[in-house]
């Protein structure tokens, strides 16, 4: 489990990061689950820092934000964890009344310099708990009526914000025979789980197969309009800019291929995609997959996203989506 902190740096703050870190090991050892404390400064290596930050608030569990000061760095860190729905703790040394309006619905827990260890020790581990129990809630409850029929045909959960959890899908891509996806670039898809993806084709030899939009076509273009008018796009960030990143990282596993190593084919298709995929064969007797259905005019807008399996029933989610990936896959190929 990961939880990202965001806080401001200076020494003054020394005290409650090292109080944040104390605590959720406790808390770890509680549940007998590793918990990875993650601050910004932790992450060591090249890149942009704002490209870490984005994706290691994406890739966390939780977030805990120390608002103290409203510092405007991590306003805008918790604003992106609130983008990605990510459950958040805030603390702070402000008075009430001084935190930012927006933020003041928020459950806040405040105390006072000097008396960090004993303050946060139960009540960070009292929200975490909370955090669980609400969260366990709102899957278990989920759809209750339809749940049977659902894992009758292969679905093992329905959510309506189109993302997995990061680290099952981690474990399921580095456990990988084979992995076919289905996106319109692959971009968010990729920045996350590249890295995985290697290990797939270095450790198992995996067989990978992708197939994404063609660059500057007609439909991508008409998609960026959409998505800038719908302001859920800049303006400046071309969506055909993200396909090009899928290609450079296909096109060099190509050229270091190492032998004994797995396989990658690329594909474009150029007309409207309603249904994004991912579907990963573990061994001969398990095979998972993610799907995301888009309602018009974009998946950004309007989506529902399934968790299916490949059971035994006539009725069965993945095998359809598997038999519509074959046909888009064996079409593109004749027509290239």
């Amino acid at each position: 489990m990961n939880v990202f902190v965001m806080m401001p740096f200076s020494n003054g703050f020394d005290d409650v990061h090292e109080a944040i870190k104390s605590s959720f090991e406790n808390i770890g050892k509680e549940i007998a689950q590793e918990i990875n404390c993650i601050r910004l400064d932790d992450i060591k290596g090249p890149g942009r820092i704002t490209d870490d930050l984005i994706e290691e608030i994406f890739n966390s569990n939780i977030c805990v934000a120390d608002i103290t000061g409203s510092n405007p760095n991590v306003l805008w860190e918790v604003g992106y964890a609130m983008a990605f729905k990510k459950p958040l703790i805030l603390l702070s040394q402000d008075a009430p009344n001084n935190i930012p309006f927006d933020l003041r619905a928020f459950r806040t827990i405040f105390y006072e310099q000097g008396k960090v260890f004993s303050k946060l020790k139960d009540e960070l581990g009292q929200s975490f708990h909370e955090i669980q129990k609400k969260y366990k809630t709102e899957n278990d409850d989920h759809l209750p009526p339809l749940l049977s029929k659902c894992l009758k045909i292969g679905i093992l959960d329905i959510e309506n914000h189109g993302k997995c959890s990061d680290l099952k899908m981690i474990d399921m891509i580095r456990n990988a025979r084979s992995i076919d996806l289905f996106f319109y670039t692959g971009d968010g898809f990729f920045r996350v789980f590249q890295n995985h993806i290697v290990e797939a084709l270095k450790n198992n030899n995996a067989e990978i197969r992708i197939i994404i939009g063609t660059e500057n076509s007609l439909f991508l273009d008409d998609l960026n309009k959409i998505e800038v008018n719908n302001k859920i796009r800049y303006e400046k960030r071309n969506i055909n800019d993200e396909v090009g990143p899928i290609i450079n990282f296909y096109n060099e596993f190509r050229t270091t291929r190492a032998p004994g190593c797995g396989s990658i084919e690329l594909r474009h298709f150029r007309t409207e995609l309603r249904m994004s995929l991912v579907l990963i064969k573990l061994n001969s007797n398990y095979e998972w997959g993610w799907v995301t259905l888009s309602m018009p005019p974009i998946k950004a807008i309007d989506t529902i996203s399934f968790e299916i399996e490949n059971n035994s029933e006539n009725i069965n989610l993945y095998k359809q989506c598997k038999n519509h990936f074959e046909s888009v896959w064996e079409k593109i190929g004749k027509m290239n």
